[in-house]
Order: structure tokens, then C-alpha cells, then sequence
């Protein structure tokens, strides 16, 4: 693990070398590929939770997220040790955070599938698809907008590649999602696809 500054980050931010979520299981560790990302220990508005139980929660999501956010995947030995925190305590608040339906992305749980159907990634593109802007889906949903941009990027695939002719076989090699989650989004999009098979 390779852990460093640089001058291209902000003020809280760190470089840290994690595994590229593109990696599949049972790859040695020697031969994966790192990826330099920019993490953010501290943010300017952690001043503002009521309380370190919120805190921890906050700098959890806002590592986890912006770690896949930029290609790769953290494992939660990793953020302890950034957070100076117990790997028991950093499970711990995870298992209590996707309890509430929160999305949070770590190697661990994310090695080898890409299962998101929960309901709130449900309810982040449902309001995508209906047009509202990023800040306002951030409003709603409480995520940041690298997390909904993120989700909004892999669900424009379906439709495309759909329309290319690939079934769902095909769509969950391409993109890496499940074959469940790409049903989901195919009933979410069906209005789209529909209206596009009658344009032609």
C-alpha cells in the first residue's frame, strides 16, 4: 500500500494507491493495478455533524465514494487505517449505514459483482430519469454528485448497448453489472426503449 502527498491536492486530501475495481477475484496482490486516487480525510463542512458517530459515517461514504468514483475500490482495512480506526469499527458503522439503505463501495463487497438494487440507487435514478439536475438529486438523496453521476453513466449503457442487440448475457460482461440489476434498470428505461423502437 502506497500512500503519499502531492501537490496537486486539496487542502484534507490525500494520494493513495488502491486496487482498480476493474481487477476480478483471486488476483495476486503483486500483479493488480493500483490506481492513484485523491481521497479527502477532512472536509470543510465535518465541522458541521452533531456528533463523531456522524462523522465517522461522513468521511466512510466520502472515502468509500470517491474511491470508486475514480476507478478503483477501498477496502475497509484500508479506510481504518486512514481514519485511525479499528477494522470491527469500520464494519460495524458500514453494516449500519446499507441498513439505511446506503451505498457503500467496498472491495470487499464489490469484488467479482456488481449488484446495486438497493432502493436507494432506485430512487437516484428514477429522479435522473425525470430530469432533475445533480444538486437536486444531492438534495433529495443526501449522495454526493461524483456518486450520482457515477450511477447515471452506468445506466445510460443499458439502453445503448440494448439497441445494439446485446441481451443481458452479453450487458453484464460488458458493463460488469448483474444480470438482476440490469432487469431492474430494463423495467426503469422501458418507457425509453419503447418510444425509441416506435421512432424508427
Amino acid at each position: 500500500m502506497t500512500l503519499y502527498f502531492s501537490s496537486q491536492r486539496k487542502e484534507g486530501q490525500i494520494i493513495f494507491h488502491a486496487v482498480s475495481k476493474d481487477i476480478p477475484p483471486g488476483i495476486p496482490v503483486d500483479e493488480m493495478n493500483l490506481v492513484p486516487i485523491k481521497i479527502t480525510i477532512y472536509g470543510s463542512d465535518d465541522c458541521t455533524v452533531k456528533d463523531q458517530q456522524e462523522l465517522l459515517d461522513k468521511r466512510i461514504k466520502r472515502i468509500s465514494s470517491e474511491t470508486y468514483a475514480q476507478g478503483a475500490l477501498i477496502t475497509q482495512a484500508d479506510i481504518a487505517i486512514l481514519l485511525e480506526e479499528s477494522t470491527k469499527t469500520i464494519s460495524q458503522h458500514i453494516t449500519s449505514l446499507e441498513k439505511k439503505g446506503e451505498l457503500v463501495p467496498t472491495r470487499g463487497k464489490m469484488e467479482g459483482h456488481r449488484s446495486w438494487d438497493k432502493p436507494q440507487e432506485k430512487k437516484i435514478l428514477e429522479l435522473y430519469l425525470k430530469g432533475y439536475e445533480y444538486t437536486e438529486i444531492k438534495r433529495k438523496t443526501k449522495h454526493s454528485c461524483e456518486s450520482i453521476m457515477r450511477y447515471g453513466k452506468d445506466f445510460e449503457r443499458i439502453p445503448i448497448l440494448t439497441e445494439d442487440g446485446f441481451d443481458d448475457e452479453y450487458l453484464r460482461i460488458i458493463t460488469g453489472i448483474s444480470e438482476k440489476t440490469i432487469r431492474e434498470y430494463k423495467e426503469l428505461i422501458k418507457p425509453i426503449l419503447l418510444r425509441n423502437s416506435k421512432s424508427v
